[in-house]
């Protein structure tokens, strides 16, 4: 992948609280191999790294990629051929709708999340069709285009809401919660296909992370 300086007016970094962060004025950011390496003035920087390429200007502001927290499809449901009913009616055309890869479903969305600044995405399927094979033969095409486009994800293939009293929901949802250990298959820096409750990708915006979908767990 090689290196980079990226140069902006503003370098939007750290948050500092609720409605503050840190800011570098004329500042640049050096990544190295998709991984953040230094953050400071771009006079600084300029002496300190040779990068392969030079990228931004004066005229830029310079942010961490967005999260998407709750993404589901590309094509949505209207392009695929289901028209706008009532719910009920709604659900019933979706099982008509058009079959499309998900692997070029999965690019489409990624193109526009990228254009729109989002680098991470929760990826939430709603249900998926036996046989398991096939479920997870859509699994790893969804997660090889996230893989080839470079996004960050944190994947599920399936999600679960119920609805509790306030004196049972906490028991519910501890049973129903999976562990860490048991619960979700992690593939890589910024990757983890997760058991029934998603989980929310953890590691910084900043960090560029590839998602293998063949690693086993650790």
């Amino acid at each position: 992948m090689g290196s980079s300086l990226i140069l902006g007016k503003y370098i939007i970094g750290k948050a500092s609280g609720r409605d503050a962060a840190t800011v570098v004025e004329d500042g640049a950011v050096f990544q190295r191999d998709g991984t953040i390496v230094d953050v400071g003035p771009a006079a600084e920087l300029t002496r300190r790294h040779r990068a392969d390429r030079v990228l931004g200007s004066s005229d830029h502001v310079v942010l961490p990629g967005f999260v998407n927290s709750h993404h589901h499809v590309g094509l949505t449901p209207f392009q695929l051929g289901s028209p706008d009913y009532p719910l009920e009616l709604w659900f019933a055309s979706r099982m008509a709708a058009r079959d499309v890869d998900p692997y070029l479903d999965t690019l489409y969305s990624a193109f526009e999340m990228l254009e729109s600044g989002i680098t991470t995405v929760q990826h939430l399927h709603g249900w998926r069709i036996a046989p398991a094979a096939r479920v997870i033969g859509v699994a790893e095409r969804i997660l090889k285009a996230y893989e080839d486009i470079g996004m960050r994800v944190s994947y599920s293939a399936g999600s679960m809401k119920a609805r509790a009293s306030p004196s049972t929901g906490r028991a519910r949802a501890a049973r129903a919660r999976p562990s860490t250990r048991h619960g979700q298959r992690d593939t890589g820096p910024g990757c983890a296909i997760p058991g029934p409750v998603p989980h929310s990708a953890t590691s910084s915006p900043w960090r560029r992370g590839r998602c293998p979908a063949g690693r086993g767990s650790r």
